[in-house]
């Protein structure tokens, strides 16, 4: 089984780069492709057990962070801090059916003590059981609360109680230059976490990521290493404040060859409280 390749942002020529989705699994009309979805020989069961968990209209930038003064964006010695903050807030995500071949495995991110989670649209859009791999090894149901292909944003639902979780940082303090920390769980390894720094900001890729489209013109990059596996986990800054939600690659075979781009924090705190409050973003 070879991972699935979701090509996007307009090809020059064959050998060219392109952008790459990387939710791990395979499509889910069964077909084998090239580069985002699943590890090779990978198999995962889906099934999920529990019941669902009714989404509460909370808007919760206070649970997740309020703005607050600047962060110092100065390199640190080493990422031990944010990483004791981030990894235990990131999760394994696994959706899908009972066919294999139907399943996606990705990272997401907590963002409240009492179980929502974000992550990318992209990997979670048409699944059937959603499961959550919490830090601490325990395996939960979620439910879907809502997702806005528009961003490629979604929020789950576990239903647990004080989890660990990450605050909100500002998407006006982040610069070019500036260290970063991408968690997730990519190539079906266990959570990882890789440094870098932020190479652009307000970056478009043309709005159009293989089969999905977004409106963002906007994304973060970096050159923190990810790759499939990764999609929809966070990206922080050295305090561990959450700037940005892990979403595609610039690549021409699929792995990491050097940027990745990230949904802004901005777009995360206003897409993640109108799906929490509605179910789905409003219009107009």
């Amino acid at each position: 089984m070879r991972p699935k390749h979701f090509v996007g942002v307009g090809l020059i020529s064959a050998a060219t780069v392109v952008v790459v989705m990387w939710g791990m699994g395979v499509r889910r009309d069964g077909v084998a492709g090239r580069g985002a979805f699943a590890a090779p020989g990978d198999a995962v069961d889906a099934a999920g057990q529990g019941g669902a968990v009714d989404a509460r209209a909370v808007d919760y930038r206070g649970a997740a962070g309020e703005p607050g003064a600047a962060l110092d964006v100065a390199g640190p010695g080493d990422f031990v801090e944010a990483a004791r903050t981030v990894v235990p807030a990131t999760v394994h995500i696994v959706a899908g059916g009972s066919d294999p071949r139907s399943v996606v495995s990705c990272s997401g991110a907590i963002i409240s003590q009492d179980g929502y989670i974000v992550t990318n649209n992209h990997v979670i859009d048409g699944a059937g059981a959603i499961r959550v791999t919490l830090s601490n090894r325990k395996t939960l149901r979620a439910t879907l609360v809502g997702g806005d292909p528009n961003s490629d944003l979604a929020v789950l639902k576990v239903d647990a109680a004080d989890l660990p979780f990450l605050l909100y940082g500002n998407s006006d303090d982040v610069k070019v230059g500036q260290w970063v920390l991408a968690v997730g769980f990519p190539l079906y390894l266990q959570v990882t976490a890789t440094a870098g720094i932020v190479s652009a900001i307000g970056q478009g890729l043309g709005g159009s990521l293989g089969q999905w489209s977004t409106h963002i013109d906007s994304f973060v990059q970096t050159d923190a290493a990810v790759n499939l596996g990764n999609s929809g986990g966070p990206l922080v800054n050295t305090a561990g404040r959450l700037i940005g939600i892990n979403t595609a690659m610039a690549s021409p075979n699929g792995a990491y060859t050097g940027y990745s781009f990230a949904i802004p924090v901005h777009i995360v705190k206003r897409v993640v409280n109108e799906l929490i409050a509605h179910g789905a973003v409003k219009k107009g």
